[in-house]
């Protein structure tokens, strides 16, 4: 039986361990995401309205609130648990650019190694990965 607790105990300080250390992941550069195409299957080009509208739907899907701006740009805005980031994109023609704005308990920081990619949580460049890629998608359907 004592083999049991002591084989229980050390089973949980491990899991306690590897959930903080999970929780804690170092930063790491933020990844670009500039020059992303506008391509449909039909190869017919989308018009800003229409690339927005396919945006603000595929962005919906997974939490993702996309407004736009004053000066033409979109905020799109998640919030995840403790985490919120926004993000602008910059349609141009038959591409647009996703460029960071803002977050919370994402650890941004300046990246001494390299000024124009920033230090951040692994989670932002993957939560704009899928957006990139869901966008992809949405225009395709078109």
């Amino acid at each position: 039986m004592k083999n049991w607790l002591r084989i229980l105990m050390a089973l949980a300080a491990t899991l306690t361990i590897g959930t903080a250390a999970h929780a804690a992941r170092p930063s790491q550069p933020m990844e670009l995401f500039l020059g992303n195409p506008i391509e449909t299957t039909s190869g017919k080009p989308l018009s800003a309205v229409e690339a927005e509208q396919a945006m603000t739907r595929a962005g919906a899907a997974r939490g993702w609130k996309i407004t736009r701006n004053a000066d033409g740009t979109l905020n799109a805005h998640l919030p995840i648990r403790k985490h919120t980031l926004d993000v602008t994109i910059r349609i141009d023609g038959r591409q647009y650019d996703i460029v960071y704005r803002d977050s919370a308990v994402l650890g941004y920081a300046p990246n001494p190694d390299d000024p124009e990619r920033p230090l951040i949580h692994p989670s932002y460049n993957k939560w704009v990965k899928t957006l990139v890629s869901d966008f992809t998608l949405e225009f395709a359907r078109q």
